[in-house]
């Protein structure tokens, strides 16, 4: 900080006021399903919940619950690939 004080003075107070004042949090304002801006703690506050409870519980039909995939299988996917073998004999590490 004192290499700051001689190189740069003005960073240095800026630095020192910010140190001085603590963490000030700011709500910022977000927009509701419907559009409207929200601007109130609170409201802020429980769309964020909102939100991640829809991701992180979905709504949508997952593979667990029974919906099928298509039979694709890793070979049927590599030979439709083009250059996915290389040349000469098969070897594994």
């Amino acid at each position: 900080m004192e290499k700051d004080f001689q190189s740069a003075p003005k960073r240095f107070w800026q630095t020192i006021r910010c140190l001085r004042r603590g963490k000030r949090g700011s709500i910022q304002a977000v927009y509701s399903k419907g559009g409207t801006l929200l601007t109130s703690t609170e409201e802020v506050i429980g769309r964020w919940k909102e939100h991640f409870v829809e991701l992180l519980n979905p709504t949508t039909p997952s593979m667990a619950r029974g919906v099928s995939c298509p039979g694709w299988t890793w070979s049927t996917a590599l030979q439709q690939c083009p250059g996915a073998f290389a040349d000469g004999p098969e070897t594994t590490c």
